[in-house]
């Protein structure tokens, strides 16, 4: 029984004193160095996901292709969005 009282990281009270928080340092840093290493793994693995997934081609492709929608859109005056950023802002924007 005592081992299992002093794997609790965590102790909360609750008395006619005051509100007692008490909680072993180490085991807080590695809860939080383990949620800090899932996140970096999800991070990467979105970034991979997306290098890999969305565009399987190189980087001038796509540089290439954005170049030639900002041409389109800003000298010949096309609209490159089908009319998607002014229908967007009549519900966005207040009159």
């Amino acid at each position: 029984m005592a081992e299992a009282h002093q794997a609790v990281a965590f102790s909360f009270q609750i008395t006619h004193e005051g509100v007692q928080f008490n909680y072993d340092w180490e085991v807080f840093s590695l809860v939080w160095s383990s949620g800090l290493r899932s996140y970096r793994k999800r991070l990467a693995r979105f970034l991979n996901n997306i290098r890999n997934g969305v565009y399987p081609s190189s980087k001038e492709y796509l540089f290439s292709i954005l170049t030639i929608v900002i041409v389109c859109h800003f000298l010949l005056g096309v609209d490159t969005s089908f009319g998607f950023i002014n229908a967007l802002n009549k519900h966005i924007v207040e009159p």
